[in-house]
């Protein structure tokens, strides 16, 4: 199921993704949901709408999540629009277990969840900022 959500702007993708049992029943393994931005002024303030963009979608997908949740799994993802950047790039990557979506949704900031997480190497990935704010501070400088 491919389905457009105003509420995350129109470069949003939501798909289950599943395997059938052979029964026939449809078994889930996880809902894909993927979000873009823009940047904002700096790249502390882009990091923080990245953020917040992530625990909107963790919220929105904890009332997905109804069927199996023992064996359902999510994995959220938000990157730049493609308008920002012609490849897009992800800033974050988050493919976990139901359960971590009440650790997103209750962390009061990014490096709350930074400092429950074991792996953080997708929370923000290294390098999210490339190709982004290089551009805006050489254009600063050339004029």
């Amino acid at each position: 199921m491919n389905l457009k959500h105003s509420r995350f702007g129109s470069e949003f993708h939501y798909e289950i993704l599943s395997i059938p049992k052979k029964s026939g029943e449809e078994e889930v393994f996880w809902h894909d949901a993927v979000a873009c931005i823009t940047p904002e002024a700096t790249e502390e303030e882009s990091l923080q709408k990245a953020w917040h963009r992530v625990q909107d979608l963790a919220q929105w997908l904890k009332k997905k999540v109804k069927k199996n949740p023992e064996i359902e799994n999510f994995r959220i993802i938000v990157g730049w629009s493609k308008q920002t950047r012609e490849r897009q790039g992800q800033i974050f990557k988050i493919w976990k277990s139901n359960d971590e979506l009440n650790l997103i949704t209750s962390s009061e900031s990014l490096e709350e969840y930074q400092e429950k997480i074991e792996d953080d190497w997708q929370a923000p990935f290294k390098g999210w900022q490339k190709d982004v704010f290089q551009t805006k501070k050489e254009s600063n400088q050339s004029e």
